[in-house]
């Protein structure tokens, strides 16, 4: 962490924290992101000590925050992605809403409100050749 008037770096995690799939608190006070080992964990801002979110699924990454505090959780690459909202203190989760973008999204972030979101994703597009008669 690093305040904005400059000062020295200081760590709110361990090394291997995935800076790609985190996401801040409405209020600053935590940074949901994904370990080292890739489990969903919380990270105070003011240092203390981490907390795993074991109501968060394997698959799935921090989304973004409700403001009453809520973290919202889905799967990646995930059409049509079930967001969850997980109540950090009563360690419970539930269907938030399901959204259906028209192809599965990469990665995903939400106004303030949450009323509108927007999403990146992936695409390939290969051909396969097959030349005969090389030497």
């Amino acid at each position: 962490m690093l305040a904005l008037d400059g000062g020295v770096p200081r760590p709110i995690s361990l090394e291997g924290v995935d800076p790609w799939r985190a996401a801040l608190s409405r209020d600053g006070a935590l940074v949901a992101a994904m370990d080292g080992a890739s489990v969903m964990t919380l990270y105070p801002v003011d240092g203390s000590g981490s907390v795993r979110v074991p109501e968060a699924k394997p698959e799935e990454v921090p989304l973004g925050w409700t403001a009453d505090g809520g973290l919202l959780v889905g799967a990646r690459l995930g059409a049509p992605l079930e967001v969850h909202r997980i109540d950090v203190r009563a360690h419970r989760r539930a269907l938030w809403r399901t959204i259906r973008p028209t192809t599965p999204a990469n990665r995903i972030v939400f106004s303030a409100g949450q009323e509108v979101f927007a999403y990146s994703y992936l695409s390939w597009r290969t051909h396969l050749y097959v030349i005969e008669g090389l030497r």
